[in-house]
């Protein structure tokens, strides 16, 4: 019995301790966020900067927590195409101690740009740059406004001729509602052909068909989208289009599997839900992005019938330093058809768009089912540096920012085909590409990737891109 009191007596003195101990520590410091300023913005309405923050005048917060958000805040600023450079300042000192302002100081760009086009109309540069064929350019105009009113509204007007005929316009407003979580995009397209890529061959070649006196192809498009971005990292699009999709006798004869109606008209329904944390959308080095879309093709008239089907696509990327000047990243990318696809425009494989093995850029894999894995390993060669240009005075132009880095990567793919008119010698294979890489990143976005490049094959060759490899 003397021993149990014993213990009673040592466990509440224990305890005692315990308790005054904690009692000398410094409590948790709070800063209360008094005023959220806003300079340089001088188009830029300030509810479109402050939707972005990832905090509110008012809050309190821990200092690293506050340190935390204002950088997070900083990221998002960047990410929307208004700014060349975003500085955030935790101002201390002005105001009675456990209060603060936070001041957010804007470079803004130019936001109108009326482009000349001359486009490849490949599938990629390098694709072109293997024949020359100065018949397959495009050259037309191209006016962008971004920014429109102050309220990141965006407007597209674009018009060109040559291998391809194209007009197109695009409104995009990102809120319609007071609490800012809903958006509009409006797109209508018209396109005309004399040369339409109608197969690819045995070699993943593309095989082309031409009528100099018509279009061989024309194709109408009109499509309108409801974003709901309920919060900063996650957008959800649902968007209801309409199609008609026109070719000449020429093509139904050249293939009727792959080109089995002269007129297509249908409906899409789409949706697509996206997750973006990544420190720079266009060079990213940190962070995650997520997406996913569904969309339904549905028969208008009775001679589209065969192109009701579904298909399915996403993507995961994931970018993580890993130590100073390192940096690793990883993407896969997954496309699904629930059926075949009717017509050949219809059908993207490996070799389209961004969706390539590293290495193949000169074929073209079509089929129904597609998986893509890539890897890169990043050195910032030079760093993320500032300068101002002699002799420009204007700061949306004169102050530039540029980085240099270097990559070693590692990629694999493979193209599922079940047609036979589609069968070639690298579908239905697993593909392998590797190789080093330089890229150039500057203001406005802009992004120079040059790699030396291996596949499988024992092909090796120097390509040029325009974007982020993930």
């Amino acid at each position: 019995m003397g021993d149990n009191k014993h213990l009673i007596h040592y466990l509440c003195f224990s305890f005692l301790l315990l308790i005054l101990s904690l009692s000398e520590l410094p409590a948790q410091q709070i800063i209360r966020v008094d005023s959220i300023i806003l300079t340089g913005n001088h188009k830029t309405k300030s509810y479109i900067i402050l939707r972005e923050i990832t905090f509110k005048t008012g809050d309190s917060l821990s200092p690293a927590l506050l340190e935390t958000k204002v950088a997070q805040s900083r990221e998002n600023l960047l990410n929307i195409p208004l700014f060349n450079f975003v500085e955030a300042i935790i101002d201390n000192d002005t105001i009675a101690p456990g209060r603060t302002v936070v001041r957010f100081n804007f470079t803004e760009r130019w936001y109108i740009w009326p482009y000349p086009i001359v486009e490849v109309a490949d599938r990629n540069f390098n694709a072109w740059w293997r024949a020359r064929n100065i018949s397959r350019l495009n050259f037309g105009g191209y006016l962008l406004i971004e920014n429109f009113r102050g309220r990141l509204e965006r407007l597209k007007l674009l018009a060109k001729w040559g291998f391809d005929q194209k007009f197109q316009v695009e409104y995009y407003r990102p809120y319609l509602n007071k609490s800012r979580t809903i958006g509009l995009l409006l797109q209508s397209e018209f396109m005309g052909n004399h040369e339409v890529a109608a197969s690819t061959n045995q070699d993943n070649d593309v095989n082309f068909v031409k009528d100099d006196d018509h279009w061989i192809r024309t194709y109408f498009n009109l499509y309108g989208a409801i974003v709901y971005r309920p919060v900063i990292y996650n957008s959800h699009e649902l968007g209801l289009g309409w199609s008609l999709n026109s070719v000449e006798d020429t093509l139904t004869r050249y293939n009727q599997e792959l080109w089995p109606n002269k007129s297509e008209q249908y409906l899409t329904i789409r949706y697509q839900f996206k997750h973006d944390k990544r420190d720079y959308r266009h060079y990213p080095l940190n962070g995650r992005y997520i997406d996913f879309s569904l969309v339904t093709y549905l028969p208008v008239q009775a001679s589209s019938r065969k192109i009701q089907y579904t298909e399915t696509e996403a993507n995961i990327r994931v970018y993580h330093p890993i130590c100073t000047r390192w940096w690793w990243s990883g993407g896969l990318y997954g496309r699904l058809n629930s059926t075949k696809p009717a017509s050949y425009y219809l059908m993207q494989g490996l070799g389209n768009s961004r969706n390539f093995v590293r290495g193949y850029e000169y074929y073209l894999i079509d089929g129904q089912q597609t998986f893509l894995a890539k890897t890169n390993v990043t050195f910032a060669l030079i760093r993320p540096t500032e300068n101002q240009l002699p002799y420009i005075k204007n700061p949306k132009f004169g102050r530039i920012h540029y980085a240099l880095y270097l990559r070693a990567f590692v990629d694999t793919g493979i193209t599922h085909n079940d047609l036979e008119t589609l069968s070639s010698k690298l579908s239905n294979k697993w593909l392998i590409g590797y190789g080093l890489g330089c890229d150039l990143l500057t203001y406005y976005d802009k992004v120079l990737r040059v790699e030396y490049s291996f596949n499988q094959m024992g092909e090796s060759g120097l390509f040029i891109h325009f974007t982020a490899s993930i």
